[in-house]
This record gives C-alpha cells, sequence and structure tokens, in this order.
C-alpha cells in the first residue's frame, strides 16, 4: 500500500501527480490487473482518483485489466 499525501478534496488538483506516482508503481510492479474508485461515484475525489489512475496507465502502456469498484454503492 501506498499513501501519495493528497489532502482529502483537493485530490481535482493533484490528477498529474497521481498518474506520475501511480505509473511509477506500475513500472515496478507490472501487474495484470488494477483496482480503482468507479468513475461515476458521487465523491469528486473518487473521480479525480480514477482519472488519476488511467493517465497512469496511459503513461504505463501496457495492457491492463481495469476493475472499477464503488465505494458508496449504497447511497
Amino acid at each position: 500500500m501506498r499513501f501519495l499525501r493528497v489532502p482529502d478534496g483537493m485530490v481535482k488538483h493533484h490528477v498529474g501527480k497521481i498518474a506520475d506516482a501511480v505509473a511509477q508503481l506500475l513500472l515496478a510492479w507490472q501487474p495484470q490487473s488494477v483496482f480503482v474508485t468507479h468513475i461515476k461515484e458521487p465523491p469528486a475525489d473518487h473521480v479525480a482518483t480514477n482519472l488519476g489512475v488511467r493517465g497512469a496507465l496511459q503513461l504505463y502502456g501496457r495492457r491492463v485489466t481495469v476493475f472499477e469498484y464503488p465505494v458508496w454503492y449504497w447511497c
């Protein structure tokens, strides 16, 4: 587990930082699958996290299965 130290409520301002950091992890770990918050989650931070991870996947450039999961499914 890695923490990127992005302040709660401010993720949309750090999508590039997230993409760069996650891309480095992808290069190091070379996973076959990635789990990320669902793009249609209500909190803006969850949407921005999804965008950051998708940006990282583009930088990574290898085929990876992406699983989106809903955190606030019951709402």
